[in-house]
């Protein structure tokens, strides 16, 4: 995913600046395995595995459709992946805008824009649904990064 890798970028040339060389190399290797995660996640919906989809969640994820429909928790995001893989094959392009990395929170949060692609299983139907995201990934005690936010939003709806 693009945004991590933007994400990586801004993070080292703001430690850069600060003089934090030592740090710099701490956040060019967590932006990398953040990255990683990001890749996964678009991986585990496009080949509709529910198991990769849940290895990079939290435990109290939080996805919240663009009609404003939450689902929290790993239980209720599994759900909601059943559902859109029920009926439909999806691929989702991701264009990133901004992201940060806060290694002091073990946080990194992304925004920008995607774009669904849904073809329906039984009468080959394609749809297309276009939006902005942000996410907000955390690091977890092993180094590794979850997704604990994942949101979209219509064209510039301000995100809650």
């Amino acid at each position: 995913m693009k945004v991590l890798r933007i994400m990586l970028i801004v993070a080292a040339i703001m430690a850069l600046f600060i003089g934090c060389s030592s740090n710099t190399e701490k956040i060019v290797q967590e932006g990398q395995v953040a990255k990683e995660a990001g890749q996964k996640f678009r991986t585990a919906i496009e080949t509709d595995s529910l198991e990769l989809f849940l290895e990079v969640l939290t435990d109290d994820v939080k996805l919240i459709t663009k009609d404003g429909a939450e689902f929290n928790g790993k239980e209720q995001a599994a759900e909601w992946f059943k559902t859109v893989h029920e009926n439909y094959k999806v691929v989702i392009a991701m264009y990133p805008v901004k992201g940060m990395i806060d290694p002091h929170k073990k946080e990194a949060h992304g925004a920008g824009q995607y774009r669904f692609t849904r073809t329906n299983k039984e009468t080959g139907e394609v749809e297309e649904e276009d939006g902005d995201y942000r996410t907000v990934w955390r690091q977890q005690d092993d180094g590794s990064w979850k997704l604990q936010l994942f949101q979209w939003m219509n064209h510039q709806q301000t995100a809650s």
